[in-house]
């Protein structure tokens, strides 16, 4: 049974990488600009939403369960890989509106990410998996939301990754720590999972997803 549910999702990672990477450049960069006009107008009136309501407790644009604590957040997001939405645009504006900006980086492999602080004029080195880091100096507060790279969503929050188990990892030890971020999938919406897709326990969902046709939260 597990060798068949590892073929199995083995089948729909490569099923979306395909389709993912058939999109054209003029298809791919008109995604990514709606992508990201989507997630800064969330943004933005969460931010809004922030200045006005100094005890952060009425939060309508935030899950019930989670909770902003201050003013500049910090914001773990990723460096697009394999046609990926290229949010580096919307990383430099959040970074300009006075939001720290984070990285992941692999330290260790099977181990939880590591993440790094950012800036447009950062330095940027090839990791583990031709995957571009910034350099490794000072670690990043944990993060108030991430921006996760991901396969494929289903109905429910469920994330199918590439299948290295590095977020997992990393969510994982952010409980261990009482640590909830806002977890946003970042991805296409037509990168929906089938129906009958069954999570594995270790699997961790995500809180909504931000795609060209806007954000949602499950």
């Amino acid at each position: 049974m597990q060798q068949n549910n590892t073929n199995l999702y083995k089948s729909i990672r490569s099923k979306l990488l395909e389709r993912r990477m058939q999109l054209s450049t003029a298809e791919h960069q008109m995604r990514s600009k709606a992508l990201s006009e989507h997630f800064l107008g969330w943004f933005k009136s969460l931010e809004e939403e922030i200045q006005q309501d100094e005890s952060f407790e009425n939060l309508k644009l935030l899950p019930a369960r989670h909770k902003i604590r201050r003013q500049g957040l910090v914001i773990a997001a990723f460096w697009p890989y394999r046609n990926e939405p290229d949010i580096r645009k919307l990383l430099k504006e959040l970074h300009a509106m006075g939001h720290e900006i984070v990285l992941p980086k692999v330290i260790q492999k099977e181990a939880p990410l590591e993440f790094f602080y950012w800036d447009p004029g950062a330095p940027m080195v090839e990791g583990h998996y031709g995957i571009l880091e910034p350099e490794p100096k000072e670690i990043a507060a944990l993060p108030d939301i991430v921006l996760l790279p991901m396969l494929g969503y289903g109905e429910d929050g469920e994330r199918l990754g590439y299948g290295g188990g590095y977020y997992d990892r990393t969510i994982a030890k952010w409980e261990e720590q009482e640590h909830e971020p806002i977890l946003l999938g970042t991805l296409w919406s037509d990168a929906r999972l089938p129906a009958s897709y069954a999570c594995l326990p270790h699997d961790k969902p995500v809180d909504g997803i931000v795609t060209e046709r806007g954000v949602i939260f499950f």
